[in-house]
């Protein structure tokens, strides 16, 4: 894989040649057989994000998340968003609440590492620190929240066909609990994705979740660029490491689609739901690229609190935060660390979950911390105390 510069380094495993990365904002172009991955992510992506089409629709759905809307070239707090010293004072509360990388070390000395991600394909966001890139290189193995790896042909069919997405009674009314301007932009949302107008009224409310849990700023580029979990996972297949998901592709919908979280679910379509605000939506994307990409996930979390507030007040805010954060932030947790644990006992393994995983008290530091594992914060370029 040639840069273009010319330039070539050798593999730090097989000593083969291969291209230097670039200090560049964009992305480096992904090989031959990176880019076939990308191309089967999308295809098992694309019936559990219902994305699957490419049906041209009106300017009128979700207009105001066209591309110049999501592009930031230079992330920065704004203001009109946040106060910033507010948001200072927020953060220290938030234990283990700065940094994405942490290094973890096991009672036997065994050496690993913890990476916070962010769910997006932005070029800022996939642009990985070279303290990071160095970790992928070097990484037996590498563990993300989920793969897309399919043991026989039937999960394969029934990954691409879900028999959860669709109601198999016709219903005809739409989720009541969303109220009627929130109830706009998720109906924008569908209608995006090459839905029809009544979607809303057949969709479950876990296969929502899934159309709701990825951005639609994913959207532009999301044929060909992964977002950043994927392009870790790409990057370690090309340096040798294993894959291996902390909990099955599809636990998550799984367990949205018991009744027993049906409060669960139902708090997480109205989380995801008011990230689609179209009030200041540059801003606030510019602001939460500055927090992630400084290493502040400790105020990126008190942002996400306040933005909800802004759509629901800040008391049914608090509530929906506590009904998701139950599950995503604890449930799942204690699930991520049961998994990593005899990979972290090996060492050399890289686990890379979503950022908000790694804070407070339920959060993977503290955890791993409680488990015996020593977890230091590794600061990298351009965060909070990096060089």
């Amino acid at each position: 894989m040639r840069a273009a510069s010319g330039r070539f380094e050798r593999h730090p495993k097989s000593g083969a040649p291969r291209a230097i990365r670039l200090r560049t904002s964009c992305v480096s172009k992904p090989n031959r057989h990176s880019r076939q991955m990308i191309f089967s992510k999308r295809l098992f992506l694309a019936p559990l994000l219902a994305i699957a089409t490419l049906i041209s629709h009106p300017a009128a759905a979700q207009d105001w998340i066209t591309r110049a809307a999501c592009a930031i070239k230079s992330p920065r707090i704004d203001p009109e968003v946040i106060n910033p010293e507010w948001l200072a004072r927020e953060e220290i509360a938030v234990e283990n609440g700065t940094g994405r990388l942490w290094r973890v070390t096991s009672k036997d000395g065994a050496v690993s590492h913890l990476w916070g991600t962010f769910h997006s394909n932005d070029p800022l966001i996939v642009d990985l620190p070279d303290e990071l890139r160095s970790v992928i290189d070097h990484a037996r193995v590498i563990a993300p929240e989920l793969t897309w790896d399919f043991k026989t042909r039937a999960d394969f069919e029934a990954a691409v066909r879900p028999a959860w997405f669709w109601n198999s009674e016709v219903t005809s009314h739409e989720p009541e609990f969303l109220d009627p301007r929130v109830k706009e932009w998720v109906r924008a949302r569908l209608k995006s994705l090459g839905h029809e107008e009544y979607a809303l009224k057949f969709i479950t409310l876990p296969a929502l979740w899934s159309v709701l849990a990825l951005g639609p700023c994913t959207d532009f580029s999301s044929w060909t660029v992964p977002i950043q979990d994927t392009w870790i996972e790409l990057l370690g297949m090309d340096s040798g490491a294993e894959i291996i998901g902390l909990e099955q592709y599809d636990r998550t919908i799984l367990d949205l689609a018991k009744y027993n979280h049906r409060r669960t679910v139902v708090a997480s379509v109205k989380v995801w739901a008011a990230y689609l605000n179209p009030e200041n939506f540059s801003a606030r994307r510019s602001t939460e690229f500055h927090l992630y990409l400084s290493g502040r996930i400790g105020a990126l979390m008190a942002l996400e609190r306040e933005l909800l507030g802004d759509v629901y007040g800040q008391i049914e805010a608090d509530r929906l935060l506590r009904d998701t954060d139950t599950y995503f932030l604890e449930e799942r947790n204690r699930g991520f660390v049961e998994n990593a644990v005899p990979l972290l006992e090996q060492g050399n393994a890289l686990i890379a979950v979503g950022c908000f995983h790694l804070p407070g008290p339920t959060g993977l530091v503290r955890m791993l911390r409680d488990r015996g594992y020593e977890v230091e914060r590794v600061p990298v370029i351009g965060e909070i105390g990096g060089n």
